[in-house]
């Protein structure tokens, strides 16, 4: 069967090879400058695609990074040129019913998780420093080489990154789903008028025959992140704008039933349900401070409820007992957030269990101080810009998806065994010098700044006190 024809700016695959070659191959003399004239004339025939236009931004930064130019306009330069190539790679795979993460469409595309975290860095906060940007600029460029340039000879120049990641859902199962929820969200709305008013409920019967035919659709369904996104997002989750907080508790009795029925009879309902809840709070989270609003603060505290309820349901067994390891998976998950609800979460799980609080106490802890810090550092730098590698987001810029939970856990733990040591070494310092005072001794001004310099884990002041023989004297007299 002939394949369709497809439009290319470039008039043959020979063409593209040559413009390959003078990117990334060429040793001889630079010939990025040629490269970019090639580049720009092809735009003026149609549209490039994102790899080549994104490989010319970030290579057009790379020769105005000179120590003429700018170091301002160097990393504004660079910052739009990687939020470009992120934002291009990832709302074309936006194919969701509703917005999903882009950490998930980033792991989907094997994009690491730094580039979402330097992209939201520059967005939203202060732009990060000139290295990070360097570093991040080329990794771009062997992302770029892996994902398009180096299949280029095999495809003949027609290269999709990322690969299909549009899931087939039937249009009619998600009807179907939308109409069993409407169901029973009235019956329970029902349910509720007949127990202000003192009437025995009478729905129990259509309770157990939907929450029956919901079940196999689930279990029918090809991908359930769209089904769960619509039980979530038009039902869990909507709140009112003049709704009481109390409402949160009506609203979980209102579903506990087919939730822990869900969650009993379909495999992986409860912790795509987690993680599309948890998605949901980290967006909210997201948005600009400026643009939050108190009933944003309010949806924040509504979500965080509906976690904590669900947290509550898996402590007891009534959630997913088919999956003994989806707490400990959620904890994780939420340590390693960054997000200041999901860390209140995390420490409400684990003081409702001994066993967590033996294995992750430590890590949410450092979790805490690390936002803490970050947070600060952050607002430092937003007041006053300064160069200094410490106000980006704290992330693993190592070459892999920066996803490994358990690496991560550990590398807290070893920071916390770390800043515990030095706690220690300075409370020693401390003693020594208190003895010293107590026993009569005299200690140099240059000792004791020396000693008290790192007392109570920041840097001392060194001053010492005038003499005796000092006197006042203009400004400008030696």
């Amino acid at each position: 069967m002939l394949q369709t024809p497809r439009v290319t700016v470039w008039s043959s695959i020979d063409d593209l090879r040559h413009l390959k070659s003078l990117l990334y191959e060429n040793a001889e003399y630079d010939s990025r400058p040629r490269a970019l004239e090639i580049i720009r004339a092809w735009s003026t025939r149609g549209r490039l695609p994102h790899a080549i236009e994104s490989t010319a931004h970030l290579t057009e930064c790379v020769l105005h990074d000179t120590p003429r130019q700018s170091e301002l306009m160097v990393r504004m330069g660079y910052s739009t040129a990687i939020c470009r190539f992120v934002n291009g790679l990832l709302d074309p795979a936006q194919k969701s019913h509703f917005a999903v993460s882009m950490y998930s469409l980033a792991q989907e595309l094997q994009l690491p998780a730094s580039f979402v975290d330097i992209r939201h860095a520059a967005t939203h906060e202060a732009l990060p420093p000139l290295g990070v940007l360097r570093t991040t600029c080329s990794r771009a460029f062997d992302w770029l080489w892996v994902h398009y340039w180096d299949k280029i000879d095999a495809s003949g120049g027609v290269v999709e990154m990322g690969g299909k990641l549009e899931k087939r859902v039937d249009q009619a199962q998600i009807s179907r789903v939308q109409g069993l929820l409407d169901r029973w969200d009235a019956i329970n709305t029902r349910s509720q008028a007949q127990q202000r008013q003192g009437a025995k409920r009478k729905d129990h019967r259509d309770e157990a025959l939907l929450c029956a035919e919901l079940a196999e659709i689930f279990k029918e369904s090809a991908d359930n992140s769209i089904l769960l996104e619509i039980l979530v997002h038009e039902h869990l989750l909507v709140m009112e704008e003049n709704s009481n907080m109390l409402s949160i508790y009506k609203a979980t009795e209102s579903w506990r039933l087919l939730i822990e029925h869900l969650g009993l009879h379909v495999d992986g309902f409860a912790s795509g349900l987690f993680d599309t809840i948890l998605e949901a709070i980290q967006e909210v989270e997201d948005t600009d401070t400026e643009n939050r609003d108190e009933f944003a603060e309010s949806e924040s505290e509504y979500t965080y409820q509906w976690l904590e309820f669900l947290v509550s349901l898996l402590i007891k067994g009534q959630l997913a007992g088919n999956n003994p390891t989806l707490l400990d998976d959620v904890v994780s998950q939420c340590i390693l957030s960054r997000n200041i609800w999901c860390l209140r979460l995390a420490e409400y799980a684990i003081g409702q269990s001994s066993l967590l609080e033996s294995k992750y106490s430590q890590a949410c802890t450092m979790a805490k101080k690390q936002l803490t810090v970050t947070s600060k550092q952050t607002t430092n730098v937003a007041s006053n810009e300064e160069k200094t590698p410490n106000h980006v987001v704290p992330v693993s810029l190592d070459s892999g998806t920066s996803m490994d939970l358990d690496q991560e856990l550990d590398d807290f733990e070893a920071m916390l065994k770390i800043m515990q040591a030095r706690r220690e070494q300075w409370g020693t310092s401390k003693r020594v010098e208190e003895s010293g005072e107590g026993s009569g001794k005299s200690v140099e001004p240059e000792n004791s700044a020396t000693s008290n310099s790192m007392a109570n884990g920041k840097r001392a002041a060194r001053f010492r006190r005038a003499g005796p023989e000092w006197s006042p004297k203009p400004m400008g007299a030696a």
